[in-house]
């Protein structure tokens, strides 16, 4: 739990995500979302970020509710 905490703490600390804190964050069973849509982004940093174990890479912060928000549950048909 401490390391989990550690981690959420270091979440919220502006910059850019570096190997290791990418890496302390899946360690600590953090999913990880990657972020491409900043203008000093180079060319490999999707792949990169996807390498260091990131489970899914954004270019655009809108894209963000829909994987930290479970899909919808489909209601069964009532039964007569």
């Amino acid at each position: 739990p401490t390391t989990r905490i550690r981690a959420a703490r270091a979440a919220r600390t502006p910059g850019t995500l570096s190997s290791t804190t990418t890496q302390s964050r899946i360690a600590a069973r953090m999913r990880v979302v990657g972020y491409v849509g900043a203008s000093h982004n180079g060319p490999n940093q999707r792949q990169r970020l996807l390498d260091e174990g990131a489970f899914a890479v954004i270019d655009d912060l809108s894209q963000l509710p829909d994987l930290l928000m479970p899909p919808p549950v489909q209601a069964e048909p009532a039964r007569a």
